[in-house]
C-alpha cells in the first residue's frame, strides 16, 4: 500500500510543525505517522519529545542548537496544512 492510502485507513495522524509557530507543517519524520488509536498516537509523541530531550542534553554540553519541533496528533479528516487547491483557480 502506498503511504497516502494508509493515512486514508487510520483514524490519527502525527504531524510535525518545524519551526514552531512557523505553519510549515509535514508529517512527521518517523517510521510510523498512521495510527488507529489516539493513545498510539500520543505515545509516539511522548517518545518523539522524549528523544529530544535527550538530544537537547547532549547538544547542550557540546555547545550546539537543535532546530525545535512541534508534534501533535490530528484525526485524519484534518490536514493543518489548509484546504488543498483544487486547481481551477489558476
Amino acid at each position: 500500500m502506498r503511504p497516502a492510502v494508509v493515512l486514508l485507513l487510520c483514524a490519527w495522524v502525527l504531524w510535525s510543525e518545524t519551526p514552531p509557530g512557523s505553519g510549515h507543517w509535514r508529517l512527521a519524520d518517523t517510521l510510523k505517522v498512521a495510527f488507529e488509536r489516539k493513545a498510539e498516537c500520543d505515545r509516539a509523541v511522548s517518545d518523539l519529545h522524549d528523544a529530544h530531550a535527550l538530544s537537547a542534553d547532549e547538544v547542550a554540553t557540546k555547545g550546539g542548537n537543535l532546530p525545535p519541533a512541534f508534534h501533535v496528533c490530528l484525526p485524519e479528516s484534518i490536514d493543518p496544512r489548509g484546504p488543498r487547491s483544487s486547481g481551477s483557480d489558476r
